[in-house]
């Protein structure tokens, strides 16, 4: 049974794969943003599975990516390259931050980031146990990737 993903999260997961490819898609940008399986990065303890818990350790992890000029926050502004290069990108960044900055403040911070809604999650988790399987993940991929050409 394919994943339906409603359309208020489809953007959300466009925007964080279309972000993803952009900082990851360049062999030069890859090693420096940790490119590679991301299944295996997030699966710390290597059971094969992901937990909340592993998740939002990964976020964390992904937030000091992010965070290029190292002072705690993410905002627009960190992404000046982006913007000039890829506008229809930054605002899509921007709707990103603008959903994770809970305080309306302008910028995420760390907290902010790995808080969160996880709605990728919720939706890979097919079987509500609260872990992702790898087929699981595989699935969400799969979805997400028909979801992006629709």
């Amino acid at each position: 049974m394919p994943i339906r993903i409603p359309l208020r999260y489809r953007m959300t997961f466009v925007t964080l794969a279309t972000f993803a490819a952009a900082t990851t898609g360049v062999p030069a940008n890859a090693q420096r943003f940790g490119g590679g399986d991301h299944f295996a990065d997030a699966d710390v303890d290597g059971d094969g599975t992901i937990t909340r818990e592993e998740f939002a350790a990964a976020r964390a992890r992904s937030f000091d990516k992010l965070d290029r000029n190292d002072d705690g926050v993410v905002r627009k502004g960190d992404f000046s390259r982006l913007a000039r290069f890829k506008p229809d990108a930054a605002q899509r960044l921007q709707r990103m931050i603008d959903a994770a900055d809970t305080n309306r403040d302008g910028k995420v911070t760390r907290d902010e980031f790995v808080a969160a809604p996880s709605p990728l999650f919720d939706r890979a988790d097919t079987n509500g146990d609260g872990v992702l399987s790898k087929a699981e993940a595989d699935a969400a991929r799969s979805a997400l990737a028909a979801a992006k050409k629709r």
